[in-house]
């Protein structure tokens, strides 16, 4: 939720208004969380929330696929940024808008979530939102833990600091 928050504040700053999110139609509870914070971020900020797209799955071809269709039938309504629910999404959105002869950043903001390496590598590089995916993990492995050893234990929710990387 942070992390998205952290990206509609960043959106907004830079002065989007006209803002998608790309994910998948799959129901995944971290994609969701990451898009009620992007939400929250701008509507904090007074800004619409963003028009949401769906890739037929977690690929950079099938996200290049949804962006070029989203490119081509919003012509009229011209994305200013669109938020990849991860890297690899958001790299298929870059490689998209170069195919379409959209220039980023200036005609473009391109975000995604988890600083993958993928994100540095790519032309342009890409800005993201640094997920401590590690520390979240083993914290998840330490609840399981708890948990089997005393059921009556339930387990607490945790927040971990997000980095914005641009």
């Amino acid at each position: 939720y942070a992390a998205g928050r952290a990206c509609g504040w960043l959106l907004a700053r830079l002065g989007h208004r006209r803002i998608v999110f790309m994910a998948t139609d799959r129901v995944w509870p971290a994609v969701e969380r990451r898009l009620q914070g992007v939400k929250d971020g701008l509507a904090e900020r007074d800004i619409e929330p963003p028009r949401t797209i769906a890739a037929a799955d977690f690929t950079t071809s099938a996200s290049v696929a949804a962006a070029l269709w989203l490119f081509q039938s919003e012509a009229a309504w011209s994305p200013t940024a669109v938020v990849g629910a991860n890297d690899v999404l958001a790299v298929g959105v870059l490689k998209a808008a170069r195919l379409a002869g959209i220039a980023v950043p200036s005609m473009l903001s391109v975000v995604g979530f988890d600083d993958l390496d993928i994100a540095e590598v790519a032309t342009p590089s890409l800005t993201t939102v640094r997920v401590p995916g590690l520390e979240i993990g083993a914290g998840a492995v330490a609840d399981v833990i708890v948990r089997v050893e005393d059921a009556a234990i339930r387990s607490s929710a945790k927040v971990f600091p997000v980095e914005l990387i641009e």
